[in-house]
C-alpha cells in the first residue's frame, strides 16, 4: 500500500512539473544565431521554435534539434511556430539565412514562418509535416526548387506565392486543401504535376496565377476552379477541364494569351464574366449542352472564328459584366455564329465590335435584346423574331454595312 501511494505522489509531481511548465521558455545560442523554444503543451509534451529578433552579421544555416530540454523536462519541437524567421524592419534575415534543416518530429509550419526569408537557398521538409501554413515560404525567391512531402494535408494561402526560381512542383496526394494564391507570382513555374490519386476537390482563387505554366491536366478530384485561378499564364496554351469541374470562377483563364485549346466540362452549367477573357490565340470555342448561363466569357478574344453550341443547348441568357462587356465582345475574327434555339436573352454588348460577323441568327426564343448588343459588327441584313418585345438602346449602332433591318410589331 505505501508503495502504492508513492507510485501516486510521484505521478502527482510529475503532472504538476508539466503543468508549470506550459508556456515557459527557453533561448540556445547557437553562436551565429540562437532559437527560442515556447513549450505549447504538456500532455503530450511539445514546443515550437522560433528565432529571436538578433542581427547576424553573417551567413548562418540553422538546424532545429528534435528536442530541448526546458525547465527539466524535455519537450520535442513540434512546431516551427507563426513569423519564426520572418525578417523585421532592419533585420538581415533575407540575406543572411542559407538553409534550414527541419527535424521529422515537426508536424506544422506556422503562418509566415520563413516569409521573405530570401536568401534561403535549401531547406528539406520532412514526411512528418503536415500542415505548412499561410505564407509560410512567401517570397523565398532563392529557392530554386521545393519538394512537398506526402503527409501534407493542408497548404495555406500564400504559403509558397513569390518563389521566382522554382522551375516544377509535384502536388502529393496527401494534400486535400489549398489556399488562395498558394503558388501565384511563381514567374519560372512552368510544370505542375498532381499525384495519381488527388484528393484535391478546388483550385482555388489566383492559385497559379501569373506562372509560367505550358499546360496543366486538372485533375478528376476537382469540383471547383477559382475566380482568377490561371490567370495572366501567358505561356498556358492548352487545358483540358475534367467533367468533375462544375463551377469555374470568373477570370479563371483571363489573358491567357497563348492558348490555343480548350476542353470545357460537360457538367458546368455557367460560364463567369471574364473566365476566357483576353485569350487572343483561341480559335474554335465548344460550349457544353449544358450550359444555360454565359456572362462576359470571350471578351477580347480577337482570334476566335467559330463557335460551337452542342445539340440540344440549353442555354438561356448572355449576360454583361459589371464594366458592360459582353459575352463575345470584341471578338473581331468572328465571322458568324448560329445561336442554339434555347436563347431567350441577349445581353449587353453580347456581339459588340464583333468587326468581321456578317451573319447571325436571332432565335425564336429570344425576348429581349439588350443596349449595343449587335453593335459595330459588319452585318447587312438583321432580321429580328417576333418573340422579341424589347430592344435595348443603339443595339444597331456603328454597323456600316447594315442595309436592312426587320424589326416586327411586338416590340415596344
Amino acid at each position: 500500500m505505501r508503495k502504492f501511494l508513492l507510485i501516486i505522489a510521484f505521478l502527482i509531481s510529475v503532472a504538476g512539473l508539466n503543468a508549470q511548465n506550459f508556456g515557459s521558455t527557453v533561448t540556445i545560442d547557437y553562436g551565429t544565431h540562437s532559437l527560442k523554444f515556447t513549450v505549447t503543451n504538456v500532455d503530450p509534451a511539445e514546443c515550437e521554435v522560433v528565432c529571436p529578433t538578433n542581427k547576424p552579421s553573417v551567413d548562418f544555416n540553422v538546424v532545429i534539434p528534435e528536442k530541448v530540454v526546458i525547465e527539466g523536462a524535455e519537450f520535442p519541437v513540434t512546431r516551427i511556430g507563426d513569423n519564426a524567421f520572418k525578417p523585421y524592419a532592419g533585420s538581415s534575415y533575407y540575406s543572411r539565412l542559407k538553409s534550414v534543416s527541419i527535424p521529422n518530429t515537426v508536424t506544422t509550419i506556422g503562418n509566415y514562418a520563413f516569409y521573405n526569408c530570401m536568401g534561403l537557398v535549401g531547406i528539406t521538409i520532412p514526411n512528418s509535416v503536415t500542415t505548412i501554413g499561410s505564407y509560410a515560404f512567401y517570397g523565398c525567391r532563392g529557392l530554386l526548387g521545393i519538394t512537398i512531402p506526402n503527409s501534407v494535408t493542408t497548404i495555406g494561402n500564400y504559403a509558397f506565392s513569390d518563389l521566382t526560381s522554382i522551375l516544377g512542383v509535384t502536388i502529393p496526394n496527401s494534400v486535400e486543401t489549398m489556399g488562395d494564391r498558394a503558388f501565384h507570382s511563381c514567374s519560372k513555374l512552368s510544370v505542375v504535376t498532381f499525384e495519381e490519386g488527388c484528393k484535391l476537390t478546388a483550385l482555388n482563387s489566383n492559385i497559379f496565377s501569373s506562372t509560367a505554366l505550358t499546360s496543366i491536366d486538372i485533375p478528376n478530384s476537382v469540383t471547383s476552379i477559382g475566380s482568377y485561378a490561371f490567370q495572366s499564364c501567358s505561356s498556358l496554351a492548352s487545358i483540358n477541364i475534367p467533367n468533375s469541374v462544375t463551377s469555374i470562377g470568373s477570370y479563371a483563364f483571363s489573358g491567357c494569351s497563348a492558348l490555343e485549346n480548350i476542353i470545357i466540362s460537360e457538367n458546368i452549367t455557367s460560364l463567369n464574366h471574364g473566365v476566357f477573357s483576353k485569350c487572343s490565340k483561341l480559335n474554335t470555342v465548344t460550349i457544353p449542352k449544358n450550359v444555360e448561363w454565359m456572362g462576359s466569357v470571350f471578351t477580347g478574344c480577337t482570334g476566335i472564328t467559330t463557335v460551337i453550341f452542342e445539340s440540344n443547348s440549353k442555354l438561356q441568357t448572355l449576360s454583361e459584366d459589371n464594366s458592360n462587356n459582353g459575352t463575345f465582345d470584341g471578338c473581331s475574327s468572328l465571322k458568324n455564329i448560329i445561336l442554339p434555339n434555347s436563347l431567350t436573352h441577349i445581353g449587353e454588348e453580347a456581339f459588340r465590335d464583333c468587326s468581321s460577323l456578317s451573319y447571325i441568327n436571332i432565335p425564336d426564343n429570344v425576348t429581349h435584346i439588350d443596349r449595343l448588343a449587335i453593335a459595330g459588327t459588319a452585318l447587312v441584313d438583321i432580321e429580328i423574331p417576333s418573340g422579341v418585345i424589347s430592344l435595348g438602346e443603339y443595339v444597331f449602332s456603328y454597323n456600316s454595312k447594315l442595309e436592312n433591318v426587320v424589326i416586327p410589331n411586338t416590340v415596344t
